[in-house]
């Protein structure tokens, strides 16, 4: 469990906050096109991720059961 909070923290919400910055705008800092588009790849390849591990698992990133795991994850792509 703890694996998937630290992933998302470290991989999902860096590369989210990159794209969504760009989208909307980001108020501390400027977002760079080759910057936004490195980071849409990465937050691709983050969600395909996610996707594989509910697929091989029971519908969830951790055991047969919701985790905290899930809704780190969850919460951060809503």
């Amino acid at each position: 469990m703890e694996q998937w909070v630290n992933w998302a923290c470290t991989n999902l919400m860096p590369n989210l906050e990159q794209v969504l910055g760009g989208v909307y705008g980001h108020p501390e800092k400027q977002v760079y096109d080759s910057d936004w588009k490195e980071a849409l790849k990465n937050l691709k390849n983050d969600v395909k991720q996610v996707d594989n591990a509910l697929i091989k698992g029971s519908g969830w990133l951790v055991s047969g059961k919701l985790t905290l795991a899930d809704v780190i994850v969850s919460i951060a792509l809503t």
